[in-house]
């Protein structure tokens, strides 16, 4: 038998048990099988200590349980021994909607504790006093030489689900990164102290003794969202912004959640924001992907032609016409303001009215907000390309280049050639990864992208090489 002990209420592994003569248990009964050190008493498992047993090869989790803040880790402690990869682990990122807004990414996992180290109750345990939510957390994998991480974010918390059969703590850890963080921030005007106020002074008049800040003036998106990240104190090794091409309205911020006040500068940019593998907050603007050589090159190509020498997918989504995104009807305004309307007749007779309304946003010109109406019916008023929606991939299949693959970031631009029952016109087109997932048990792992449409418009850049050279890297489109 291996690892032979007694027979006890505890441990890993079922095994069905027979009587004495060979005839099972009446009724039939899981048992467990334990090891007994010297001196334990019999029917106690073994508190092993899972960290000396190798690490699932390739994927490690970390966390630091002794961070100053949640910007400042300290020690990387590896708990990936302590990683049941037989429930998986998932990481998710992105979208699946080319026009939602980027959810906070998350990483998800269950932890197996022997001796309820991983329990902030445990005021024994090696990480007494630091089991507290937004701690940092990493999730990460070699391939090679090279080590990179798939996820930085925060632990959300440590919930203790009690295993009766198994008698261990199972924490099933969900982490989320910045955009959480943000979520939960206020930003508000101070409470001016006024001069000649009836009750407090009478020494004079309409005179306020406070700056009434956080105000902004007339300004770019990103510079917006820079100065509001720095002044809720997120540093800037944790941001990276483009400048933005939307001048937005002077405003005096009064909200008590700072994410949704950056979706609105994100909806008027027309931009991207979300955070990165290594949890680096990114505001990207509209078309800025132009200046991007992994958004505006194909970094790879897909295909289910076992003739060529591209990497294989598993399965791909299509929709020749997707309801999702057809647009037909935009408003768009500021809160207490104007508002501009663009519609396409013909979609609409043809699909039926299908309209988006944004009416509190940013625009500093009613003009730039009605370009915005137009460039997206332009864009959603038909669906007549085919749109490839999602992508699967294994990367055990081809290591060289899948386990590359992986590292993407959202925007990445990839081509996916599609011959569906290998008959007919192959169906192409150059996708930018929308939305990533990845689940592992360790050692296989099944990866599925979301993907966008590349913008097919051809832009007019002025200071380009043979077209002009008017002006530095200023696009003539919205």
């Amino acid at each position: 038998m291996p690892n032979a002990g007694a027979i006890g209420a505890g441990g890993y592994g079922t095994q069905p048990y027979a009587g004495a003569a060979g005839t099972p248990l009446v009724p039939p009964l899981t048992v467990f099988l334990i090891g007994i050190p010297s001196g334990q008493a019999f029917g106690t498992p073994s508190l092993v200590d899972p960290s000396a047993a190798p690490a699932t090869p390739g994927w490690k989790v970390e966390i630091s349980f002794d961070a100053i803040d949640i910007f400042t880790p300290g020690t990387w402690t590896d708990i990936t021994a302590y990683v049941d990869f037989d429930a998986k682990l998932r990481l998710r990122a992105g979208r699946t909607d080319e026009r939602a807004v980027v959810e906070p990414s998350e990483c998800e996992f269950t932890i197996v504790d022997h001796d309820r180290r991983f329990d902030p109750t445990n005021l024994a345990g090696p990480y007494a006093n630091q089991l507290i939510p937004r701690r940092p957390l990493r999730v990460s994998r070699v391939h090679g030489a090279m080590t990179h991480v798939h996820c930085h974010g925060y632990v959300s918390r440590w919930p203790q689900r009690f295993d009766r059969q198994a008698r261990v703590n199972r924490i099933p850890i969900r982490s989320l990164d910045l955009l959480s963080v943000l979520a939960g921030m206020s930003v508000r005007a101070a409470d001016p102290f006024t001069l000649d106020d009836a009750v407090l002074s009478e020494l004079d008049v309409n005179m306020v003794l406070a700056d009434p800040r956080p105000y902004r003036d007339r300004e770019r998106s990103g510079a917006r969202i820079a100065g509001l990240l720095d002044e809720v104190g997120i540093p800037t090794t944790h941001y990276q912004v483009d400048p933005g091409m939307s001048v937005l309205l002077a405003h005096v911020l009064d909200t008590d959640d700072l994410l949704d006040y950056l979706r609105r500068i994100e909806a008027t940019e027309l931009g991207l924001l979300f955070v990165n593998m290594a949890g680096i907050l990114q505001f990207h603007e509209r078309l800025g992907w132009s200046q991007r050589p992994l958004e505006s090159v194909s970094q790879l190509t897909f295909s289910d032609n076992l003739a060529d020498a591209n990497a294989r997918y598993v399965d791909v989504e299509r929709d020749d016409v997707d309801i999702r995104l057809i647009l037909n009807d935009v408003t768009r305004g500021v809160t207490g303001g104007d508002e501009v309307r663009a519609i396409d007749r013909t979609s609409i007779a043809k699909f039926g009215e299908l309209g988006d309304s944004k009416t509190d946003l940013l625009f500093d010109s009613m003009l730039d907000a009605q370009d915005q109406c137009d460039a997206l019916i332009d864009r959603y008023a038909d669906s007549a390309a085919t749109r490839f929606r999602r992508l699967i991939f294994h990367p055990e299949s081809d290591p060289d280049r899948l386990w590359n693959a992986i590292t993407y970031e959202l925007g990445t631009r990839i081509t996916v050639k599609h011959q569906p029952g290998g008959v007919g016109t192959e169906l192409v087109g150059d996708f930018w990864i929308d939305g990533i997932e990845i689940v592992t048990d360790g050692l296989n792992t099944e990866v599925a992208w979301s993907l966008a449409a590349v913008d097919p418009t051809d832009y007019f850049t002025l200071d380009d090489a043979v077209l002009s050279e008017l002006d530095d890297e200023n696009v003539l489109a919205y």
